[in-house]
């Protein structure tokens, strides 16, 4: 032992001497004689290291690294491998183990940023696959940074891996869309757009993220190309109505919607969003209409909060309309009828016993609704009727007034008959006889005699040769095949519908589409010219696109998205270019990740002390800002700040921090003489004795033997000319010098 003591104090000589190297040999013959002390070899690798002798001292702090690892000192051991990447940064293995000790210690973040440094690496000499796997083992560390996932994507995208990138975003933008952060999707694409293909699902969340970034007309830019091949895609045309609505695009927008109601009509959700999108267009007709049709699909569905929800906005469109207060008030009365339970049932059972006939059931009148505006059972479904007979009113939900209660009308021309031929549904000739047997009849219109005359071109005195016709004209529909008659309906009162469909491909430049639903028409109507002027505006479109061809370039289409905005993501993306200031990505790092290992506090500041032995102050100041989120370890943590800060030369800022030490709320004695002693010695050491005096006064009001304070006053005050010989030391307060 005695050996070992001489060998220090010799060595202790040489290196008061400067003379390192010597001192180098003399902890060589150290670490021989004691190989298991090793604390002699780590002082023989930071003398190598002082030595410029690089490789030696990496091998020493090898060796002692490794012992400390299998101890299961990490913290030591990782300031040990901080200190060998300081000597060799571009040991990449070194951040291999520092990341994987780092986790052992449970130090989420510092193992990050040891894992965002391997990344760097490895994408700055195109090793990309070794790049996705330290990007997979972040992942698990800190599976919701949607950053590593993109940069992930990056890498796949670098390897031709293009399906694999493309999930990688998805994992992306799901989130994202959830949460509404629409620039952050609209940087994503701009980034991976070009691996998107301009056909399938891929482009549609940057479609969604447009139009919540008030973008609604580059929205629409990216949809069109993709319905180009999924024309009846229903998700892209949901999208591309929301646009148009956004855009304030309403016959667009009709006219997309009419396009999936042809899919599923019994989508209430579409038929809602077509009747908003008519009172948004002020036509509040074409929503009255729709909504007499689409009432009994409210019924069955059991939306009538919703339907009397849309009557009640129709009213306010069309005050004067009675038909649409009466629905209204009788959609109302369902409704409480069935918030009371006590009266339904009995008023249902009253229901199911009458009749027609019965005044009981008829004490409203059953047309409430203009009879232009009378709608034809479609469904055979007696339900909605009855729910209204419970309540005793009767809406034009369907419902067909009974033909003895009608007057007939003989006195008509016969081309008025037939235009009332011309009107009926197909599905009402389905519900006829064999044989189609038409009657016309007349409400209580008291002008219809004068009108029909008028239209006839005869006067109101109806001939014989009128009579004969109108004669003629019924007993041609009695002879009409039950097959046929149908049919032919259905081709006319289907066509306008179909047009409609056809004017939505045009719109959205899907020429074939269109054109194809035309000449579907005309095989059955080749003459019509209505479908004969479609198809040539059809071509016409087609013409002046093929001459005008415009390549929607995503670039164009960013063009106009504020740059603020932009620039408010870009912390989301750009955190791994390789071209960042490291020291200023460190620091983002640090602020990134700092909230994975908060909790661990301890382990913190130990690290940082570990680190400020070792000489690694930039390091310790990271570790002691992390640790001082424990209130029980700010003081400590604010104190060995200010000492690291007064190694690296950085005065001032020391200063700053033990004052900011002194001004916390709750400060003890202990804590408050600490701070004064330690800003009384930074005093006197930057040639300020006044202040070091008045410091070190305060320090010893708590404990006048703390460090030798007392002393160093005595000294101070000597040099000061305050010298009082009859003073032995410092008592309380009447020592206090103030310079203030």
């Amino acid at each position: 032992m005695a050996n070992k003591d001489k060998l220090i104090a010799s060595a202790q000589k040489f290196l008061a001497k400067g003379q390192i190297p010597k001192a180098i040999h003399e902890y060589r013959k150290l670490v021989n004689a004691f190989p298991r002390d090793v604390r002699n070899r780590q002082k023989l690798a930071e003398l190598l290291s002082r030595d410029r002798r690089s490789e030696e001292a990496l091998n020493e702090y090898a060796s002692v690294a490794a012992h400390y690892t299998d101890t299961g000192f990490y913290l030591k051991a990782i300031a040990v491998y901080k200190q060998m990447q300081k000597l060799d940064p571009s040991r990449i293995d070194l951040c291999h183990r520092l990341a994987e000790l780092n986790v052992k210690q449970g130090l989420i973040g510092n193992a990050l940023t040891e894992y965002r440094n391997l990344v760097a690496y490895y994408d700055k000499n195109a090793m990309y696959q070794e790049a996705i796997e330290v990007l997979e083992k972040m992942a698990e560390l800190d599976p919701d940074n949607l950053n590593i996932v993109a940069k992930t994507a990056e890498c796949y995208v670098a390897l031709d891996r293009t399906d694999d990138a493309l999930e990688k975003i998805q994992d992306i933008v799901a989130p994202l869309a959830a949460r509404g952060e629409h620039i952050k999707v609209i940087k994503l694409y701009d980034r991976f757009l070009d691996i998107c293909p301009d056909e399938g699902p891929s482009r549609l969340p940057l479609a969604k993220a447009l139009i919540g970034n008030g973008a609604p007309d580059k929205a629409i830019q990216i949809l069109k190309p993709l319905l180009k091949h999924a024309p009846e895609d229903p998700e892209i045309n949901r999208c591309l109505a929301e646009a148009y609505v956004a855009d304030k695009d309403f016959d667009n927008a009709r006219l997309t919607l009419k396009h999936l109601l042809k899919q599923d009509e019994t989508d209430l959700d579409l038929c809602t969003a077509y009747i908003r999108v008519c009172f948004d267009a002020n036509d509040p007709e074409q929503a009255q209409h729709q909504l007499d049709k689409w009432q009994n699909a409210f019924f069955e569905q059991d939306r009538l909060s919703l339907l009397h929800e849309l009557y009640g906005q129709l009213q306010q469109c069309l005050p004067e309309d009675d038909a649409v207060a009466e629905t209204l008030a009788a959609i109302a009365d369902i409704i409480n009828e069935a918030a009371e339970p006590d009266q339904s049932e009995p008023l249902e059972a009253a229901a199911d016993d009458a009749t027609p006939d019965d005044p009981a059931t008829n004490d409203t009148p059953v047309d409430v609704v203009d009879p232009e505006r009378r709608t034809v059972d479609k469904t055979g479904d007696s339900s909605p009727p009855e729910k209204l007979a419970a309540v005793g009113i009767e809406l034009g939900l369907d419902l067909q007034v009974p033909i003895a209660e009608r007057e007939p009308v003989t006195t008509l021309s016969s081309s008025t008959v037939a235009n009332e031929a011309d009107d009926l549904s197909a599905e009402a000739a389905e519900d006829a006889p064999d044989e189609v047997e038409v009657e016309v009849f007349l409400g209580d219109l008291d002008d219809l005699d004068q009108q029909l005359a008028e239209d006839a071109g005869n006067p109101p005195d109806v001939t014989d040769a009128d009579q004969a016709a109108v004669a003629g004209v019924a007993e041609t529909f009695e002879t009409v095949d039950e097959r046929q008659m149908p049919e032919r309906l259905e081709a006319v009162g289907n066509l306008e519908e179909e047009l409609e469909d056809a004017e939505f491909y045009l719109q959205q430049g899907l020429f074939d589409e269109a054109l194809r639903v035309v000449d579907s028409l005309l095989e059955n109507q080749p003459e019509a010219p209505e479908l004969l002027a479609k198809r040539d505006q059809i071509n016409q479109f087609r013409t002046a696109a093929e001459q005008d061809v415009e390549s929607a370039d995503f670039t164009d289409l960013m063009a106009d998205v504020k740059d603020d905005d932009l620039l408010a993501a870009t912390d989301f993306l750009d955190s791994f270019a390789a071209e960042a200031d490291v020291e200023h990505d460190h620091e983002l790092t640090q602020k990134t990740v700092a909230e994975l290992d908060a909790a661990d506090t301890e382990s913190h500041f130990n690290l940082g002390i570990a680190y400020k032995e070792m000489g690694l102050y930039n390091d310790a100041l990271v570790e002691f800002e992390k640790a001082s989120r424990d209130p029980g370890r700010l003081i400590d943590c604010i104190t060995l700040t200010g000492q690291c800060l007064i190694e690296t030369g950085d005065t001032e800022s020391a200063m700053t921090t033990f004052r900011q030490g002194l001004s916390q709320d709750d400060l003890s004695d202990e804590n408050r003489m600490t701070l004064n002693f330690e800003l009384g010695m930074l005093y006197q050491n930057n040639g300020q004795p006044l202040e070091a005096l008045e410091c070190f006064q305060l320090a010893a009001e708590h404990d006048s033997f703390y460090r030798d304070v007392g002393e160093l006053i005595k000294t101070l005050r000597r040099e000061l000319g305050l010298d009082d010989s009859s003073d032995d030391g410092p008592q309380g307060n009447r020592d206090r010098v103030s310079y203030i």
